[in-house]
């Protein structure tokens, strides 16, 4: 599955996309998990801070790390942000 990716994460891949292998049941901190797999050898940041601070949402819905996602079309990794 795809993963979009937004601000600090889209700088690490050009596509602004990730590839993971995301399995029915995972929850959304099972899944930053996977997407930081794929992210960890492209980044000069501290990736795992980053992470950590980041969450995980789908076209209408932002999850908890606990949350299971269920019926969503596509994903995305959204880093915290500043601005106005």
């Amino acid at each position: 599955m795809q993963v979009q990716l937004f601000g600090a994460f889209r700088d690490l891949e050009t596509s602004g996309k990730c590839e993971i292998l995301y399995q029915v049941g995972q929850s959304a901190q099972e899944i930053k998990a996977l997407i930081f797999e794929v992210l960890k050898n492209e980044s000069s940041i501290d990736l795992e801070a980053l992470m950590k601070i980041s969450v995980l949402a789908s076209e209408n819905q932002i999850y908890n790390d606990d949350d299971i996602p269920t019926h969503f079309e596509s994903l995305a990794i959204l880093p915290p942000v500043c601005g106005g």
